[in-house]
C-alpha cells in the first residue's frame, strides 16, 4: 500500500506505540493483567496519540459447534474481541452481514472485503498433471465441513481425478479430515504439509477444481468468501455449497450444491468436460478481477486509514468513504 510505513509486530512495545500513527489490530491483543482493555487502550491512547483499527474477518461468537468454542469460552475470547471493537477508533469486517453486527458495539464500522493481489507468492502458476486434480485447502477446523464429501468422493471413478488436499499437520483431527478426502487411498491422491502464510498458495498450483463444502451455521455465514477468491485468482472452477458467505455469484460461474444439484453431480459434470473447466474457471477469475479488485479495496483501505488518523476522537470517521472510480486518477498513474 502506498503511503504507508508498515510495522508487523508480535508484541508491542513503548517504542513501537511511540512512533504509531494507527495501531491495526485483527481481533484483539494479549493485555496486562489487572487492567481492562478500555484501561490499557485509553491509556495508551493518552500517552502515545496513536489511533485503534480492529480488523475482524469472522464472527466473534464462534457457537457451541465449533472446534474452537470451548477454548473461546475458558478464555473469555469472545467478549474480549467485542470489547475491543468497543473502544477502537473504527472496525473493518469484509462484508455488510458482518457489518451489521459488528455496528452493535461501534458505529463506525467500514467493509473492506477480501481480495487476491498479484504479488509474491500469488503470482505462482498452475502446474500440468495428466489427471484433473479435485482440491481443498484449509485448516483443522473444517472436519465437519470435509465429511460432506466423504460418500460423493467414494463414488468418483478414480482413474478420472486426482485428490489433492493442502494443510496437513501432525494432528488425529487433520488424520481423519485426509483420510476421508483421499477415501483412505494413496491411489491417485495428494496430501500437502501446512506451509507458512507466506508461501501457503502454493498449494493452488495443483488446483484444477475447487472443492468447497461449509456447513450451514451460524459462524459459517458470517465468514467471508475467500476460497472462491483463491481458486478463481489461480483459473480454477468451483464446486460450493449454497450457503452464505458464497451466495451471490452468478449461477453459471459458480456450481452450486444443493436439492438435486449434489457433489457428485457436480464433480461428474465438470470431469466429464474438460473444455467446461477451462472456461469457467478462465470467467470466474474475470468476475472476481473485476468485482474485488484488490488495487481499489486497498486505496479505500488507506482512504479509512487517513480519516482515523485526522479525527479529534473515538467515532468522527465518515462512514461514507466510497472506493474511487480509477485507481490512476488517485494514485497518479497513467
Amino acid at each position: 500500500m502506498p503511503g504507508i510505513e508498515l510495522t508487523v509486530a508480535p508484541r508491542l512495545t513503548n517504542e513501537l506505540l511511540a512512533d504509531c500513527d494507527i495501531l491495526f489490530v485483527n481481533r484483539m491483543i494479549a493485555q496486562p493483567e489487572n487492567m481492562s482493555i478500555e484501561e490499557m487502550i485509553n491509556g495508551w491512547r493518552k500517552e502515545y496519540g496513536f489511533k485503534l483499527i480492529v480488523d475482524n474477518d469472522d464472527h466473534w461468537d464462534l457457537g457451541r459447534d465449533h472446534y474452537m468454542s470451548s477454548d473461546y469460552e475458558r478464555f473469555g475470547v469472545s467478549k474480549t474481541i467485542v470489547d475491543f471493537m468497543r473502544v477502537a477508533d473504527a472496525v473493518t469486517v469484509t462484508h455488510e452481514r458482518l457489518a451489521e453486527e459488528a455496528k452493535e458495539f461501534n458505529s463506525n464500522v467500514h467493509v473492506l472485503p477480501n481480495a487476491i493481489p498479484d504479488y509474491d507468492q500469488f503470482k505462482c502458476k498452475k502446474q500440468e498433471d495428466y489427471l484433473v486434480r479435485l482440491f481443498w485447502a484449509g485448516s483443522i477446523t473444517h472436519l465437519k465441513d470435509i465429511e460432506l464429501l466423504k460418500r460423493p468422493l467414494q463414488l468418483i471413478k478414480r482413474d478420472k481425478a486426482k485428490l489433492v488436499m493442502g494443510g496437513f499437520a501432525r494432528h488425529p483431527d487433520w488424520v481423519r479430515m485426509a483420510k476421508i478426502f483421499t477415501c483412505d487411498s494413496s491411489y491417485n491422491t495428494e496430501v500437502i504439509q501446512a506451509m507458512q502464510v507466506e508461501r501457503y498458495y502454493y498449494m493452488y498450483s495443483k488446483c484444477d477444481i475447487a472443492l468447497i463444502p461449509l456447513l450451514d451455521t451460524k459462524f459459517n455465514r458470517f465468514k467471508s468468501n475467500l476460497k472462491i477468491l483463491e481458486a478463481a485468482h489461480i483459473g480454477s472452477p468451483v464446486i460450493v455449497s449454497r450457503v452464505h458467505p458464497y451466495l451471490d455469484f452468478p449461477e453459471e460461474l459458480v456450481n452450486y450444491v444443493s436439492g438435486n444439484d449434489t457433489w457428485f453431480k457436480q464433480i461428474n459434470k465438470l470431469l466429464k468436460d474438460h473444455e467446461l473447466v477451462k472456461e469457467q474457471g478462465k470467467a470466474l477469475k474475470a468476475y472476481c478481477e473485476s468485482n474485488f479488485d484488490f488495487n481499489l479495496i486497498n486505496l479505500k483501505r488507506k482512504k479509512i486509514f487517513d480519516e482515523v488518523s485526522k479525527q479529534g476522537s473515538i467515532g468522527e470517521v465518515p462512514n461514507d468513504v466510497h472506493e474511487p472510480e480509477r485507481v490512476g486518477e488517485l494514485s497518479g498513474d497513467s
